[in-house]
């Protein structure tokens, strides 16, 4: 006995032209169809996820390339004017500081 095999995957030239005319319809209708969804997809669908990732690092390195990022200010942070403390300021911490000795210094008693 004999495998049974559908028509559409019996050998060609089994059937003969008549079977290669078929195949060649429906592989042009297949290719038709095809092109078909692929038109609909392309004109109601938006981007795929690719393409916009694709357009949104573009851009987004177009952007960074125009200006560099900057941690920090080195100048800002380096300049000497508005920074320093005056001496009452100074006075101020120091003594804010002596008073942290008194309360949380060693104990007298020792107890």
């Amino acid at each position: 006995m004999g495998k049974k095999r559908r028509v559409e995957n019996a050998d060609p030239e089994s059937l003969g032209d008549e079977a290669d005319n078929d195949a060649h319809k429906r592989r042009k209708r297949e290719a038709e169809l095809q092109r078909q969804v692929e038109e609909y997809t392309r004109t109601h669908r938006g981007p795929s996820l690719l393409e916009a990732r694709a357009k949104s690092e573009e851009k987004r390195k177009k952007d960074t390339a125009e200006e560099p990022t900057v941690i920090w200010d080195h100048a800002r942070d380096m300049a000497v004017g508005g920074r320093l403390m005056d001496e009452k300021d100074r006075r101020r911490i120091i003594q804010d500081s002596k008073g942290l000795s008194d309360r949380f210094g060693a104990s007298k008693g020792g107890s």
